[in-house]
């Protein structure tokens, strides 16, 4: 019996931004009532943890609380809906993406100010979703559902570096040799290949 995915790439929520979209994305849940809901990470923007604007005039008004509060948000009006209508949950799974995993870099490089004050748990992840995918140390993680390995990004190789490029849906299948989902590189593009089985 085949089953319904509905894949969330990187929804970037940014203080800056309203979150018109997550009602849009709420209300397409409860219509699709698909069976899995993927959301791939990034669903935080982080700016205020960037360490690429550090010390540049861009950088100024940036605040930790202000993030953490967009991402919240989004996630709680993507959910609301389907609260509302008190329909069947699907199986949800939130993968760790790079813009959430700024949070567990800076605790890293400054362990002594923010150990306490901020961290992963700020995301309150449980809250809706039945399986959070974090990092595998410098690598996003990775998890097969109904036979499609989903995650954030995937890796070249041992460099560690995330499939992208011209062309990253047959790089995804040569370099992995299944069926892959991931957000992170920001468009769309898909390779298909029959194996022996057909």
């Amino acid at each position: 019996m085949s089953k319904t995915h509905l894949v969330i790439p990187d929804c970037h929520a940014h203080a800056d931004h309203n979150n018109d979209r997550a009602d849009w994305l709420g209300k397409l849940i409860v219509d699709l009532k698909p069976d899995v809901v993927v959301n791939l990470g990034d669903m935080w923007d982080f700016p205020s943890l960037s360490s690429y604007d550090k010390g540049k005039a861009k950088f100024h008004g940036r605040a930790y609380k202000k993030d953490l509060d967009a991402g919240l948000d989004f996630d709680e009006r993507m959910w609301a809906p389907l609260r509302k209508a008190k329909k069947k949950r699907p199986f949800r799974v939130f993968f760790e993406g790079n813009h959430e995993e700024r949070l567990k870099r800076a605790l890293d490089q400054q362990p002594e100010l923010l150990e306490g004050t901020i961290g992963f748990k700020d995301l309150d992840l449980g809250k809706n979703y039945d399986e959070v995918i974090e990092y595998v140390g410098q690598t996003p993680g990775i998890l097969d559902i109904d036979g499609v390995v989903y995650g954030h990004y995937f890796v070249t190789g041992v460099s560690g570096r995330n499939i992208s490029g011209e062309h990253p849906g047959y790089t995804l299948l040569t370099k992995q040799f299944r069926s892959t989902t991931c957000g992170h590189i920001h468009i769309y593009d898909h390779c298909v290949r029959t194996d022996a089985n057909g």
